[in-house]
């Protein structure tokens, strides 16, 4: 399939790169003058999306049940549905770059459904409180590892829950007191040495001892080096944490 764009005493190729749906991407070949290639891309994706591929009013219901499971329309750009594995969250960005582009009817859909067609900054914040208070149902805390993405939206959770610390002083009230809710870990190094015992927890019912070789990662944290740390710290450590650690069977004297 081509599409053959001409103006008077002009014909060249649309300069890469082109992006065109998932689907389409081997079925077409684009020839003709510069353009620009969002405006482009948009209007082309508009006219054949219902020809081929899944329907507009499909994509519409799967919003619908996003928005009956989470309370809203923000879908994240880069979610995708975990049962299907569509890519919910390419249509609704595609809905608002067309959104001067769209029939009256979908146009009057999509409000009616409450549809966030400015995508609102507030809404970031929304999204990775949401994406914590899961990790929090799953996990039973709000100790986020590092690198953390949640694996459905791929929202970079523990980015944002390092940025929530860093405006801590500034934060509104109301937000500080939805996090401390959930039991929120304010305190960053407070928060490593509880992921630290986390995984050390997670080795000893693993291996059935504590003796933690230097150069071990335990899903992605770096448990011998903290392991190391805890040895230094030795005679400077709250009781607490020693108890903690002398319940384990924690090895204190490598030798």
């Amino acid at each position: 399939m081509q599409f053959l764009l001409y103006t008077p005493g002009r014909k060249t190729k649309t300069p890469d790169p082109f992006v065109f749906p998932r689907r389409l991407r081997e079925k077409v070949e684009v020839i003709g003058p510069e353009v620009d290639l969002e405006r482009l891309n948009t209007s082309i994706s508009i006219a054949i999306a219902d020809r081929i591929g899944t329907s507009w009013d499909e994509s519409y219901g799967r919003l619908k049940a996003y928005k009956q499971q989470e309370g809203h329309c923000r879908v994240p750009h880069r979610y995708c549905d975990p049962d299907s594995g569509y890519r919910l969250g390419q249509w609704v960005s595609l809905q608002r770059s067309a959104q001067e582009k769209l029939s009256i009817e979908r146009y009057q859909r999509l409000y009616a459904l409450g549809f966030a067609w400015g995508v609102p900054r507030v809404s970031s914040w929304e999204d990775g409180f949401r994406s914590l208070e899961i990790f929090r149902q799953r996990e039973g805390h709000c100790r986020v590892p590092s690198g953390y993405c949640d694996p459905v939206s791929g929202f970079r959770l523990r980015q944002w829950v390092k940025v929530q610390r860093g405006n801590k002083d500034t934060m509104s009230p109301d937000r500080r007191a939805r996090l401390d809710a959930l039991g929120f870990a304010w305190d960053a190094l407070a928060a490593q040495w509880e992921e630290g015992f986390r995984s050390l927890e997670c080795f000893r019912q693993r291996e059935g001892h504590c003796r933690v070789p230097y150069s071990h990662r335990e899903q992605g944290f770096r448990l011998g080096p903290w392991v190391h740390q805890q040895r230094t710290d030795k005679d400077r450590m709250s009781p607490n944490r020693r108890q903690r650690l002398d319940a384990l069977r924690f090895v204190w004297k490598v030798r």
